[in-house]
C-alpha cells in the first residue's frame, strides 16, 4: 500500500474520531417529586446538571458523598444542580436514611425499578453524569470521585 493511502486512510480515521469524541446525545429526561413540585430533567436547561448513580451499599459511593455534597455547596451560584439518584434498587425509606445519614442536601431520586438507569446505561456505581447547559450529556466517569475529580469533570461545562 503506498504511503499517500495509508496516511489518507489514518486522516479520515482521525477525522472519524474527532466527531465521535466530540458527539453528544440529548439526556434523557424523567421527572421527580421535590418539596410538593414535579421537576422534569428537560425544564433544567440553561444549567449544568450532575447526575450521581449511586447505590446505600456501594462503599465507593459512600466514600464520595462528602465530595458531593462540597462541590454541590461550592457549584450552587454557577448555577449547577445536583441530583442523585439512588439507583440501588433501595426502598424509598433506606434512600431517605442513607441521606440523612450523610448529610445529603440536594436533590434525591429513588430509581426503584432501574428504569433511569437503563435509560444512562448505568452498569456499575457510582456512575456521575454531566447534562449540560444544552440538556445534552456531555460526559460521565464511573469511578468514585474526590474534590479534585468532582472540578475536573466540570470544568469544561461551566
Amino acid at each position: 500500500m503506498s504511503r499517500g493511502i495509508v496516511l489518507s486512510i489514518l486522516l479520515v480515521l482521525s477525522l472519524c474520531a474527532s466527531a465521535l469524541a466530540g458527539s453528544t446525545a440529548p439526556a434523557p429526561d424523567f421527572t421527580w417529586e421535590t418539596a410538593g413540585k414535579t421537576v422534569h430533567l428537560s425544564e433544567l436547561k440553561g444549567h449544568v446538571v450532575v447526575l450521581n448513580f449511586y447505590a446505600t451499599w456501594c462503599p465507593p459511593c459512600q466514600g464520595e458523598m462528602p465530595a458531593l455534597i462540597d462541590a454541590s455547596h461550592r457549584y450552587a451560584d454557577e448555577g449547577v444542580i445536583f441530583v442523585g439518584i439512588d439507583a440501588g434498587r433501595d426502598s424509598v425509606e433506606s434512600a431517605v436514611a442513607f441521606a440523612q445519614q450523610y448529610g445529603i442536601d440536594y436533590q434525591i431520586v429513588v430509581d426503584v425499578e432501574g428504569k433511569i438507569s437503563d435509560w444512562y446505561n448505568v452498569t456499575e456505581f457510582p456512575t456521575t453524569v454531566i447534562v449540560d447547559q444544552r440538556g445534552d450529556v456531555a460526559t460521565r466517569t464511573d469511578n468514585e470521585l474526590s474534590a479534585a475529580g468532582i472540578d475536573r469533570l466540570l470544568g469544561p461545562y461551566l
